[in-house]
């Protein structure tokens, strides 16, 4: 599989981002767009919060097609277009 050949070329591990994901997606259901809007922010202490505040934190964080995709997911999940 080619998603599972790219985690294990840069030394990840892909149980652990499947589990990140799920987890993420079901912090998502029941959410609104503000409640998205402000975890990207940094505000409060939902998973997306902490990505965005690791993003900040990390002069060399760059955004990337994969971290889009997950955005359009949690658009999807929240019912935004």
């Amino acid at each position: 599989r080619i998603k599972s050949a790219m985690i294990e070329a840069v030394g990840l591990n892909e149980a652990d981002i499947d589990a990140d994901a799920a987890a993420l997606e079901a912090w998502a259901q029941g959410k609104t767009k503000d409640d998205i809007t402000n975890a990207l922010k940094g505000e409060g202490d939902s998973p997306l919060a902490a990505i965005a505040k690791a993003a900040k934190d990390d002069q060399w964080w760059m955004y990337s097609r994969f971290f889009g995709i997950g955005l359009v997911r949690i658009m999807e999940i929240v019912g935004v277009e």
